[in-house]
């Protein structure tokens, strides 16, 4: 019975693209496990999981076989008429299956299949260590990732999608010797890129994610995502409010810190007269920042970003989320005031001149059908027919605004805003 040991690869890299590293870990995870499991490796898996951050892939398995188990071969050799002569020596087609083999001929055995009688080889030999095949299970891991766009760096060859600069393998305490993209293995890893850039030294698989830990760096996604949750809760709730916190985004913001560090944040209360959507929007999708907002779910003034190091110095952190943030709300206050001055009706006309298909006309030419089924279905369903038209009649107005060519999510819910300040 072959002994168990736990494994740690660590592959190092620069911050890999943020939307793509959960499934690169999952792929580098799961790669690890089919290349052991295809050569016959035994593993535990446990409760493993694929560990990353944006600097790092990392596969901690906790059992691991110290070796292949006894390698059979079954090699199927020419049948009997085809083998053998009319007076029962080898022809040359079972001597040369035998040299091929290794063997005389006389030490090969025979089989039967629906076909007759023939010449089999067989043989068992001693399996190899995991140690000896783990260079060979990495690589195969990483030429299985699915890369849209690999880079190349320097003057290799080979290709991934970042530099890759350091490579941990253990195997229980040892370290096993391994190269990927011309990169040695050991057993020093990288903490925070700024709050502890020295190696990490790791003297065992198992404290692998403590070690990170001492070195600000939470490599298990679930700890960092719950550590942002946790403090962007506590920091909305000191605002007064509570964070909208969007499980998408929340994603994303997992995939950009190794160290989450909360900080509270405000912006002019006068960009409220702003289409709440409007802000969330660029909050969310081009800042990354987790808005706030009261106990009947409206928007505050309040937001919460997420740095990615503990500063000696939050207020220039929160000055600087706070700097970014006001050209774009600037922008989009701009967008809404001016859209109100030309108002839904202006907007209308415009439609006549955007090609909805070239087949089917104008955009206008579309709400003009729109609206003709709205007044049709409308009694049907015991609506007002007028309103129903009248609606139907507004309802593409606003792509003509300032504000939905800059936020295209906001089709339809800017033409509400329009419409009731209208």
């Amino acid at each position: 019975m072959s002994q168990m040991q736990p494994l740690l690869i660590e592959l190092g890299t620069d911050e890999l693209p943020v939307k793509a590293l959960p499934g690169l870990s999952q792929a580098f995870f799961d790669g690890v496990l089919a290349a052991l499991e295809s050569r016959g490796i035994a593993v535990e898996r446990g409760d493993a999981k694929p560990l990353y951050t944006p600097r790092r892939l990392a596969v901690l398995l906790p059992a691991v076989a110290t070796e292949q188990p006894e390698q059979k071969s079954e090699v199927l050799g020419p049948y009997l008429n085809i083998a053998l002569d009319a007076d029962g020596q080898p022809t040359r087609a079972l001597q040369g299956f035998a040299t091929k083999a290794g063997v005389e001929w006389t030490a090969l055995e025979r089989t039967t299949d629906a076909r007759g009688e023939r010449f089999v080889h067989r043989s068992v030999r001693p399996g190899a260590t995991t140690a000896a095949l783990l260079g060979e299970v990495i690589a195969e891991a990483i030429d299985a990732m699915p890369i849209p766009k690999p880079m190349r760096w320097g003057d290799h060859a080979h290709a991934f999608a970042r530099p890759v600069h350091w490579l941990v393998v253990l195997l229980g305490d040892e370290v096993v010797e391994a190269t990927v993209m011309d990169v040695a293995s050991d057993r020093h890893s990288r903490g925070h890129r700024f709050m502890h850039p020295a190696a990490v030294r790791i003297d065992a698989p198992g404290g692998y994610v403590e070690a990170m830990r001492a070195a600000k760096v939470l490599v298990d996604p679930a700890e960092r995502r719950g550590r942002i949750v946790e403090q962007t809760e506590a920091a909305a709730s000191a605002a007064g409010g509570t964070a909208r916190i969007d499980p998408g985004l929340l994603e994303e913001v997992n995939g950009l810190v190794e160290w989450p560090s909360a900080v509270a944040c405000s912006f002019d209360e006068g960009f409220l007269k702003v289409p709440a959507e409007a802000l969330v929007a660029t909050m969310e999708a081009n800042q990354k920042f987790f808005p706030v907002l009261d106990a009947e779910g409206r928007l505050t003034r309040h937001f919460v970003g997420i740095a990615n190091i503990e500063s000696n110095d939050v207020d220039e952190v929160r000055k600087g989320y706070e700097r970014v943030i006001r050209p774009r709300f600037a922008d989009a206050r701009f967008f809404f005031e001016e859209d109100l001055k030309d108002g839904l009706a202006a907007m209308n006309e415009g439609l006549a001149n955007v090609t909805y298909q070239a087949s089917l006309g104008s955009v206008a030419d579309k709400v003009a059908r729109v609206g003709a089924l709205a007044q049709w279905i409308a009694p049907q369903v015991g609506v007002d027919a007028a309103l129903a038209g009248r609606a139907a009649g507004l309802s593409k107005a606003d792509l003509q605004s300032r504000m939905v060519g800059e936020f295209p999510e906001l089709q339809g819910i800017a033409g509400r805003h329009y419409a009731t300040a209208a």
